[in-house]
């Protein structure tokens, strides 16, 4: 048995290694909708609050096309607990750059609204 210690893993040209049979998150974000405070992310720019319920993530190295996949969820634990998400949606823009919008239901009324835990990740090819 040999054990294996590396702090970097590059290939033969250089560049990052790729991964075989496997799929790893390409981007990551955790933040606070209510406050647009970013927790940890990973390839990813910024975060922009554009409107209530609306935030834009672009990240910092572009997806191979503009078909990738986006996982969202979002959490409440303060005002907005007593408000259920009942949809998700996230749109793609472009190769850098996808909406998050949270629709909410509170006592009949529907809304868009932000949510103090956020979460996304994204799933593909990078360019």
């Amino acid at each position: 048995m040999s054990t294996l210690k590396a702090d970097t893993i590059q290939s033969t040209g250089g560049g990052a290694a790729t991964l075989t049979k496997q799929s790893a998150a390409k981007a990551w974000i955790n933040f606070d909708g209510t406050t647009t405070n970013i927790r940890g992310s990973f390839n990813v720019s910024s975060q922009t609050d554009v409107s209530s319920g609306r935030d834009q993530i672009t990240l910092t190295n572009a997806m191979s096309n503009a078909g990738y996949s986006i996982g969202y969820i979002v959490g409440s634990t303060g005002a907005n607990s007593t408000t259920a998400a009942t949809n998700r949606l996230a749109t793609l823009l472009t190769t850098t750059v996808y909406d998050l919008n949270t629709v909410y239901v509170s006592g009949g009324t529907t809304g868009l609204g932000n949510y103090e835990q956020m979460l996304s990740n994204v799933h593909g090819d990078l360019a």
